[in-house]
């Protein structure tokens, strides 16, 4: 991304922190997570689908980011918010 704005890393880096208020990759990440959110709370798709549409290279690595974030699994809030 710094390169396609034609900045150092180290730049881009800070100028996003600026804007966003997150680097870029937790930035990316809560994008990625608020996503699956919207899928767990309108769809009734599988983890693994929800997974891999919000861009998690596996479902247990989805699992453990969503828990870390939101303190409960992806199954447990789908239970709690449907």
């Amino acid at each position: 991304m710094a390169e396609q704005c034609n900045m150092c890393p180290s730049t881009f880096k800070r100028k996003f922190i600026e804007y966003y208020g997150l680097p870029p990759h937790k930035w990316q990440l809560r994008h990625r997570l608020n996503r699956a959110v919207a899928l767990l709370q309108s769809t009734n798709l599988l983890m693994k689908q929800i997974a891999y549409e919000c861009g998690f290279s596996t479902p247990s690595h989805f699992v453990r980011c969503f828990k870390k974030e939101f303190g409960c699994t992806p199954e447990e809030f789908r239970r709690r918010n449907k």
